[in-house]
């Protein structure tokens, strides 16, 4: 999981924060992910893909996005 909250410029930010989580348990991200929001944040919350697939490697994908509005958008 990630998760941004930026305010300000690009150039000059007031606020510029950057969370991150590593966790097997979707609904503990989740849970996360939606507090961060309600303060704010942007989150993207990624899943590793199969191991099995590719040994050693991953194949990141956003799999659901938390809006500080509220939203959730999901991408699977």
């Amino acid at each position: 999981m990630h998760a941004r909250l930026h305010r300000g410029p690009l150039g000059q930010p007031q606020r510029n924060d950057l969370r991150t989580q590593d966790a097997d348990d979707l609904t503990e991200v989740e849970q996360t992910a939606k507090e961060l929001a309600a303060d704010g944040y942007t989150v993207w919350i990624y899943d590793h893909g199969n191991a099995a697939v590719s040994p050693g490697g991953s194949n990141y994908r956003t799999i659901l996005k938390y809006t500080p509005d509220g939203r959730l958008v999901d991408l699977r």
